[in-house]
């Protein structure tokens, strides 16, 4: 098969003599809609108001387009910019430093608020190369701002130093006001719970091209629990648990299969749901699990009654970060599960919960939807209103100093005439929003430049974005995409993948590359992506088998060559019978092979499974787990970890069993519990308190019947024996003592003490 596309016409009779096509050529001849995006986008490049794609992985001395500099925010010409924007310079090599005084080096100058340089701060990355100006105070909105960058700034190159000359340009600032940006709400004590409603919003909103608006009611497929055969499932925790929560979510667990999953891997998942027109007044409690593979508690935190606890795992800096709808930034807790890390937007921004990368080094990589407000009469004379929110995608790179290095802005990638006429969504007349773009996840390229890989749900399309520039390298999938695709994985109207989530990057290493069994791929993709294809439309038209397949959700694989521009897909995943999730879903290559897949669907019946995991050789299913309630999942990962607790054990008397007692014993979280000791005191002060038994720990909790002891005053406490059975560590756990339970006669409590 040859690695181009055919030169034969469009109207050629017959098929073509080769099998792929491009995202960018069908949707020109089966949608109208389409049709006039092209146009538009020809119209703009002939203006000046796109950016033209980079190629990416060039030298830093070919990148330098804005004077001496590779790297410049805001933008020349950029629109909508946040009134507490940083002003940011880079040229690629490390800057010469101590620096003086901003005004040396940068004339700030604002058309209405006047000059800032001489109020405002310099400061120079924590990469040594990226120079910041910080004003002290926020700029006008509507006005426009002129920079000036001196001559001044040195650069180190080749060992030796170079003066960098003098560059200006100008932006303009959004008209919104001041007191409606996140960070002046916070200031004001902005009821938080009110964000609960525009969560809903952003993660439902999903308006078709066919005009379906919010949640849509499937009946087609089953939820585990109910199909699932009798002798394989179960439920989980032991429902004899008395340590856990009474609200503690169940879970039925699955196992179709023999063969070992992997046990070092634990599951991450947080609990999603989301309300529906049914029962509006449903309660939910969220939960931040991590389980084995027999669905047993490893820890557990509680949130608030009807709280979503989204993208719960560990990140790339060793601590488990997670945002809690309706909260405005990330946490992150540390092995003992202490929250110890705050993960915030900058510009004045909130961020938002589809998802964030957090380093070592404490830089972290975030998304922000900016909504502003857009005359979109213009645009769509159908719903459009003169206020209508527009929602913007930013992406920023923070450091551990809390500079801005990066930020990329779809207002400046996509002039918004391109938007509308490219975007899978609408304009919701129900809350006068446009999502235009719905990022949701982001990645790294394998390669050595570290390229952000960004996927976008309403324009069905993944960008890569050159980290250095901030320049957009190509579109893969969506309605102009760079790279052709297989003809039989693409729909009728040109798209390989719809509405998709959790778009990863693999290197095409033994461990990632998956291969059809009847298909030879070539050897020369640049890199395998693999995501969620959640498929919101109302079918798929197979072009081989010319007919329509009914909405379905998948785990699919492309290999990308960059070079000659073609995506192969080499792995695809669907259920028997179909899932389709409307929403959310994530998908994971393992390192052992295996790939774990979440269904999404928001809760909203039927419940999907969170957990699917697949053989990394024959696709069987080795374990599958959903939850029993209303209960959702964004993003589920396996992953290792161990946890320590300076909190002390759980334990729990139990009376409702023949005499003796049992004692039940947990430690939430501590992974290296090998034993529990048991110790017993007949005097209240415990002066007499010995140990009587040791225990062994075999699951979450230990359940031990107590020695009868002929006493009616009997006090016990427990302790936990740890042992270094934790890989990677050599911390230990506390030595920490139970509170006491009274294990006396009944009623005699009051007057032992």
């Amino acid at each position: 098969m040859e690695a181009t596309m055919s030169s034969q016409p469009s109207d050629a009779p017959g098929p073509p003599e080769d099998d792929r096509v491009t995202s960018a050529r069908l949707p020109s001849i089966f949608c109208a809609r389409a049709l006039l995006a092209s146009l538009l986008v020809i119209l703009c490049v002939l203006l000046g108001l796109v950016p033209t794609r980079a190629a990416c992985g060039n030298e830093n001395n070919s990148k330098r387009k804005w004077g001496s500099f590779e790297y410049v925010n805001p933008r020349p010409n950029a629109m909508l910019v946040s009134a507490f924007t940083t002003i940011a310079v880079r040229r690629g090599s490390l800057i010469q430093t101590p620096l003086g005084p901003a005004s040396y080096y940068f004339e700030v100058t604002g058309s209405k608020s006047g000059k800032h340089h001489h109020k405002g701060e310099l400061r120079v990355g924590d990469d040594q190369k990226t120079v910041l100006f910080r004003p002290r105070d926020p700029f006008v909105p509507g006005e426009k701002v002129y920079v000036k960058v001196l001559k001044g700034l040195t650069a180190l190159e080749d060992g030796r130093s170079r003066v960098l000359d003098e560059y200006e340009w100008s932006f303009y600032i959004s008209r919104m006001p001041i007191k409606e940006y996140w960070i002046k709400k916070m200031e004001q004590g902005y009821d938080l719970h009110d964000y609960d409603h525009d969560f809903d919003r952003q993660l439902v909103h999903h308006e078709d091209a066919d005009g379906d608006d919010g949640v849509e009611e499937e009946t087609t497929s089953r939820a585990l629990a109910d199909e699932a055969n009798d002798d394989l499932t179960y439920i989980a925790p032991d429902p004899s648990y008395r340590t856990l929560p009474a609200d503690f979510p169940k879970i039925a667990v699955t196992f179709p299969a023999s063969e070992s999953t992997g046990k070092d891997d634990l599951i991450f998942v947080g609990t999603l749901f989301m309300r529906t027109n049914k029962e509006p007044d449903k309660k939910y409690v969220g939960y931040g699990l991590i389980l084995d593979e027999t669905g047993d508690p490893v820890f557990y935190k509680p949130f608030g009654t009807n709280e979503k606890i989204v993208d719960w795992r560990v990140n790339r800096d060793g601590h488990i970060t997670y945002v809690g709808v309706p909260w405005s930034y990330y946490i992150g807790l540390d092995r003992f599960y202490e929250p110890t890390k705050r993960y915030q937007a900058q510009h004045g921004y909130k961020i938002n919960s589809h998802g964030i990368e957090a380093f070592a080094n404490g830089s972290f990589v975030c998304v922000i939807y900016d909504e502003q407000p857009v005359d979109m009469t213009r645009y769509d004379t159908k719903h459009g209103k003169k206020d209508t929110k527009v929602v913007g995608s930013i992406v920023q790179e923070v450091d551990g100093s809390g500079n801005v290095l990066n930020e990329w802005r779809s207002w400046d990638a996509f002039p918004l005439p391109r938007l509308v006429a490219e975007s899978t969504s609408n304009v919701s007349e129900r809350y006068n929003r446009f999502d235009a773009l719905h990022v949701n996840s982001i990645d790294f390229m394998p390669d050595h430049t570290g390229d952000i890989l960004l996927s976008f749900r309403h324009r069905d399309e993944l960008i890569r974005v050159d980290r250095s520039t901030m320049d957009v390298c190509w579109r893969l999938g969506g309605v102009h995409g760079d790279f052709a695709f297989d003809r039989e994985d693409i729909d009728y109207d040109g798209r390989p993948f719809r509405h998709q989530h959790d778009a990863r990057v693999h290197p095409p290493t033994a461990h990632h590359v998956r291969r059809t069994a009847n298909r030879t791929i070539d050897s020369t993709a640049s890199f395998h992506v693999t995501m969620f294809d959640n498929g919101n439309k109302k079918s798929r038209y197979h072009r081989v088998h010319r007919m329509l397949i009914p909405k379905y959700s998948r785990a699919v694989e492309y290999a990308v060559d960059e070079t000659n521009r073609v995506a192969h897909k080499v792995w695809e995943y669907r259920h028997d019978p179909d899932y389709y999730g409307i929403a959310t879903g994530s998908v994971q290559r393992r390192d052992n092979g295996n790939t774990v897949i979440n269904w999404g669907g928001l809760g909203i019946y039927p419940t999907l499974p969170f957990l699917t995991e697949l053989d990394g050789h024959r696709n069987e299913v080795l374990l599958q787990m959903a939850f029993k309630e209303d209960y959702g999942a964004y993003r589920v990962t396996r992953q290792p970890w161990w946890g320590r607790s300076k909190q002390p054990p759980t334990v729990v008397l139990n009376r409702d069993v023949p005499f003796p007692y049992q004692l039940h014993v947990s430690y939430n979280g501590v992974t290296n519990v090998v034993s529990w000791e048991v110790f017993r005191s007949t005097a209240a002060d415990g002066s007499d308190e010995g140990k009587i038994i040791e225990v062994p720990k075999t699951r979450f909790e230990t359940i031990m019947p107590l020695p009868v002891v002929m006493s009616e005053c009997v006090w016990y406490r427990v302790r936990a024996r740890a042992g270094p059975i934790d890989a990677g560590t050599t911390v230990p756990q506390p030595s920490i003592m139970s509170e006491k339970v009274f294990g006396g006669a009944t009623g005699r409590e009051e007057a032992c003490s």
